[in-house]
């Protein structure tokens, strides 16, 4: 397959011969290298190379390649034995410090709920949550101009939107590390 093949999307413009990255490539991966542009752009002209059908970006910013550092770290400190009753107390600091970030854990941990005697009563979220009311859970305080929403395959049921920080899509590739 060639690629002026009509089944492959048209290669991008090349890139300039001062190697400045391309906005909107800058806008989707802002830490790719002039570099990786380069090495992107042969992949996409190389014959037997992949097709693309869509334009994507991390959106990974430094702040987040710092904050994967650190839970790298935190991931490989050792662990405290889980207690035989109830999440240990790390967890219960978490959910109490959400327990007013959203709708959704304003529903399900209400005035009066004590999380360390009640932990087995609280209502957990389920797959309805994201599809019918994913507004109640994305918590109100947080900044939405960096959020990615993704479509699920739907394999489990119909297909869901699902919105994600890039911060966290970066987290997750320290545990493909363990």
């Amino acid at each position: 397959m060639s690629a002026s093949d009509p089944e492959r999307p048209p290669a991008p413009p090349s890139l300039p011969d001062d190697d400045r990255v391309p906005p909107e490539v800058r806008r989707r991966t802002p830490l790719i290298t002039p570099g990786a542009v380069r090495a992107l752009e042969r992949l996409r002209q190389a014959e037997g190379g992949p097709r693309w059908n869509v334009e994507i970006g991390d959106r990974v910013v430094a702040e987040d390649v710092a904050a994967l550092a650190a839970f790298r770290r935190r991931l490989r400190a050792p662990i405290a034995p889980w207690p035989e009753v109830g999440p240990p107390p790390a967890v219960l600091a978490f959910v109490e410090s959400r327990r007013t970030a959203s709708a959704a854990f304003r529903d399900r941990l209400p005035a009066g709920v004590v999380l360390p005697r009640d932990w087995a009563h609280v209502p957990t979220m389920d797959r309805e949550d994201l599809a019918a009311r994913i507004e109640r859970v994305v918590p109100d305080d947080e900044d939405l101009a960096r959020l990615i929403v993704y479509d699920t395959s739907g394999t489990t049921g119909h297909a869901l939107r699902v919105p994600f920080h890039p911060r966290t899509v970066a987290l997750a590739h320290a545990f493909a590390e363990l």
